[in-house]
């Protein structure tokens, strides 16, 4: 479960999203900034492929000349490239301008984190630096040129073998997340979002922070063995897919990088070698205990 501390005061931290760490670290040695208790899961001591220096300001630094926007969510945040290097930016309030802006280097392995003090009230410790969404946002780049890919899914490893739930909103993630809870010898990575990552010829789950209604995220990881692309029905069963179907139903629930041509090429490289590795099924499922007997059956 995600949410059985108190949130911590640091001036330092490095997580670790899908074996990518990244590391921030207050500019100001007075500067202190809070950490929930889902991204305290999965800090790490491994020394940071992407470090980040988190600046207050009171105001963020300027747009260079030739910035283009790449991405506006007209919502929490918007991407813009200058050159080669992403800018990002965060809004508290959907309406409001940035009061974040990450500047990343052209190879994405640093950059600076600015939050402005003007639409903050003061005090010793900042929110987050990379709240939600800006975080989720970062990992799609970084996955995008690492062979990886984040997925709108639960993520359940049974005995070592890594199953994937993927659905829409609605369809049952948090409910089997709950059903694995009490089943022994299952562990729930992640309820609502998942990272995917390819090392050689194996496919890997990663849980990650950002849970779902059932509010589990663990740190662990998995091997990935089954896939299985979720809705509820009237009894339990199972369907087979066509690589074809497997392929644009999980570039469907998933959260790739469509601004960008070689980004959404790997990203379907990623799923078109999954398609080939596990095998892949529609699940129609009853929202009780009977479900994971069937899956036991079948799997």
């Amino acid at each position: 479960m995600a949410d059985k501390t108190r949130d911590a005061s640091v001036a330092r931290f490095s997580i670790n999203l899908g074996g990518i760490v990244i590391g921030l670290s207050a500019a100001d040695k007075d500067s202190r900034f809070e950490v929930d208790p889902a991204r305290m899961v999965f800090s790490s001591f491994r020394p940071p492929q992407v470090a980040l220096r988190v600046h207050r300001v009171r105001r963020l630094p300027a747009m260079p000349a030739i910035a283009r926007a790449v991405f506006d969510s007209k919502g929490l945040w918007s991407l813009i490239q200058a050159g080669r290097r992403y800018i990002l930016d965060g809004r508290s309030d959907a309406e409001g301008k940035p009061d974040i802006r990450l500047i990343l280097s052209a190879d994405l392995s640093r950059g600076d984190v600015y939050v402005s003090r003007r639409s903050r009230p003061p005090q010793k410790s900042l929110p987050y630096p990379l709240g939600f969404p800006l975080d989720e946002i970062l990992t799609i780049l970084l996955l995008s040129s690492r062979r990886g890919l984040l997925v709108h899914a639960c993520a359940v490893s049974r005995k070592g073998r890594g199953l994937l739930f993927v659905g829409e909103s609605g369809a049952g993630k948090s409910t089997l997340a709950r059903l694995h809870q009490k089943k022994r010898g299952a562990v729930v990575l992640n309820d609502d979002r998942v990272i995917i990552r390819r090392r050689g010829r194996s496919l890997r789950l990663h849980g990650t922070p950002w849970h779902g209604d059932a509010g589990v995220c663990s740190r662990l990881r998995a091997p990935l063995d089954r896939v299985f692309f979720i809705k509820h029905g009237a009894e339990n069963s199972l369907r087979k897919l066509s690589k074809a179907q497997a392929v644009s139903s999980l570039i469907a629930s998933s959260f790739a990088p469509f601004w960008d041509k070689r980004g959404m090429e790997a990203a379907v490289e990623v799923c078109a070698r999954l398609a080939d590795a596990v095998p892949c099924r529609e699940l129609a499922f009853l929202p009780d205990e009977t479900v994971l007997d069937f899956l036991d059956d079948k799997t």
